[in-house]
């Protein structure tokens, strides 16, 4: 009998243990003991129902009054009891000032308030809205080339490095900052960059704000509603879909700015067509949509059991590799493209027809169908104007789905993200305790709070990994440690992480990533990721990293990965566990049909 019971039930013939009533959980509560000291203090609780006074029950955890008694005559519990409320009385004060510092940042509740130089301007908005393919971007783009001054704010390092590209091939001088990498040229007015990278102290002529329909994320919304607030620029172009049209205008007006409208049509038509369609059924120029780096890697693989060459596209790939891959296709070396919705922005492909092989994704919560407007953002890629008369959309699954999607009006979106304002860093609770107040106040209006999720993941792993640099840290240090570009789900990134966190107090020169060794494709990635965190890092904390060598490594690491990528995909197809012979994509099984019927009959699996 374990040590529960034994407490519990009497070890004499059947007779009842004498422990008084049973004191319920909530009761303790309202005598003031906390989960710490039910633990430290009381032995394992027991189970009891308790009718909820609607005719049920519900089981809650109790006490015997007789431990419950002797605990509290206890010094250690009265010692524990006032710790307790000298805590909650502390919590509360904290309270009370984090609501004075709120109140100081904004005492009318308006987000606005946080870009004094951006409210001392008038400045002039130009809205343009459209679907994808309807050449919204270019127009924004066309006036920033006739800027003094000016910045371009996108949401991938890819679009910052193609509008560079673009404009250094008409002669223009321009510079080039994103988190991971910096060209910067002294003579240039005009800056790419990704939209984190935004300085809200400098002042532009016209400013271009791509892809604001993503203020609605979560994780990054809060960049679109800081540039769209705070950047300084008498001329701001916006770039967005129909969905965000009320909203970003709701922004503008708060600040007092003007704003004007252009409405974009898509230049080529987009068609669904219905019917049943097979991966024999792929011709040059599609593009197959899948959601995972697993399952492109697996279908370009099948492909190429085909005969077809694909390129392959997906979120881990590095930039160079991934314009290489595009490169290729747009020469006629590959024949489709095999893309995540990572294509469903920046990728300016000649591609005819969209095939959604799947219609699920993960969306880091949930495995879920698209919603209309990721359809239409994807859908979009297929009729590149100049290039071919329409766009063609085919579903291999959930036809109705796309085929509806396709057809809807995305529901407006309803809320701006808000970032974490750094003045309340001034507080005396610890940083944690900070970023979850803030996060759980309400807000006014049609804003709501960022997820500091990841943000908590990275201050948890930190200060369970390395206490004594924790220990050091003050709050804003460790707060630009915290928001540092990192993969909370690559454990190699956030050990790498960890690292140049302790580095910061030890050293200037933080150490680069040790070299793989390796020429798996997961490895030669996630070290490339891993260099760019050590860029930024470095960048962000001022500390000294090699340059020649970030970028030496980074071009070897490119290189190996394309060689990877074209020495043939096969290697990355499912096969048998069995004989290793490759299985249909998309199959379900783990052994092929030979193997399955030698180890259970001929003719049980179909």
């Amino acid at each position: 009998m374990s040590a529960k019971r034994r407490h519990y039930h009497h070890r004499g013939r059947g007779k009842k243990p004498s422990h008084g009533r049973q004191i319920l959980q909530s009761e303790l509560e309202s005598r003031g003991w906390s989960v710490e000291m039910r633990k430290r203090l009381l032995p394992p609780a027991g189970r009891v129902n308790v009718a909820d006074g609607q005719g049920g029950a519900h089981s809650e955890r109790f006490w015997w009054e007789r431990d419950v008694l002797a605990t509290e005559s206890s010094d250690q519990f009265r010692q524990m009891l006032t710790q307790e409320l000298q805590k909650k009385k502390r919590r509360e004060r904290q309270m009370e000032e984090f609501l004075r510092r709120m109140e100081q940042i904004s005492p009318t509740s308006a987000p606005k308030d946080e870009y004094p130089m951006a409210r001392a301007m008038h400045r002039t908005f130009i809205l343009h809205i459209g679907p994808t393919n309807s050449g919204k971007t270019y127009e924004a783009i066309e006036r920033l080339k006739t800027a003094e001054s000016g910045v371009y704010l996108g949401p991938l390092r890819l679009l910052a490095l193609e509008i560079y590209d673009r404009l250094q091939a008409e002669d223009i001088p321009c510079s080039m900052v994103t988190g991971e990498e910096a060209f910067i040229d002294e003579e240039a007015g005009i800056t790419a960059c990704t939209i984190e990278m935004m300085d809200t102290a400098k002042m532009y002529d016209v400013a271009v704000i791509d892809e604001a329909q993503m203020i609605a994320d979560p994780f990054r919304g809060h960049n679109w509603t800081r540039a769209i607030l705070g950047v300084c620029a008498d001329e701001i172009h916006v770039c967005l879909a129909p969905e965000a049209e009320d909203i970003v205008l709701r922004m503008i007006e708060e600040c007092g700015d003007e704003a004007r409208v252009v409405y974009h049509e898509r230049k080529t038509p987009l068609n669904f067509r219905p019917g049943r369609f097979h991966l024999k059924d792929v011709r040059q120029g599609d593009a197959l949509i899948v959601f995972s780096r697993r399952s492109v890697l697996e279908l370009a693989a099948e492909l190429d059991r085909m005969k077809i060459r694909a390129s392959v596209i997906y979120g881990d790939l590095p930039p160079a590799s991934r314009r290489e891959q595009v490169r290729r296709f747009m020469a006629g070396e590959t024949q489709v493209v095999v893309s995540t919705d990572a294509i469903g922005m920046g990728m300016n492909l000649a591609i005819h027809r969209v095939i959604f092989v799947e219609s699920r994704k993960f969306d880091g919560v949930e495995y879920r169908l698209l919603k209309p407007g990721e359809i239409k953002q994807i859908a979009g890629r297929a009729g590149r104007f100049g290039i071919f008369d329409e766009g063609i959309v085919i579903a291999m699954q959930d036809a109705d789905v796309i085929r509806e999607g396709l057809a809807a009006r995305a529901e407006p979106i309803t809320t701006a993200y808000l970032g974490f304002p750094e003045i309340l860093m001034g507080m005396e609770s610890s940083l944690r305790r900070i970023l979850t107040d803030w996060s759980q106040t309400e807000t006014a209006g049609f804003y709501q709070k960022m997820d500091v999720g990841e943000m908590l993941t990275l201050h948890d792993a930190l200060s369970a990994a390395d206490r004594v640099t924790f220990g050091v840290l003050d709050k804003p240090t460790l707060y630009r440690m915290i928001t540092c570009s990192v993969n909370i789900k690559n454990e190699a990134m956030v050990a790498q992480w960890i690292t140049y966190c302790g580095e910061y107090l030890r050293q200037m020169e933080l150490t680069p990533p040790t070299p793989c060794g390796s020429h798996d494709l997961r490895a030669l990635e996630t070290e490339y990721r891993c260099l760019d965190l050590y860029f930024q890092f470095g960048r962000r904390m001022k500390r000294h990293y090699d340059y020649d060598y970030l970028s030496r490594r980074r071009r070897e690491l490119e290189d190996a990965i394309d060689e990877q990528l074209q020495k043939g995909k096969r290697r990355y197809a499912k096969r048998c566990v069995q004989c290793g012979g490759i299985l249909p994509y998309g199959s379900n099984q783990k052994l092929c049909k030979a193997c399955f019927e030698k180890m259970y009959g001929v003719g049980v699996l179909r």
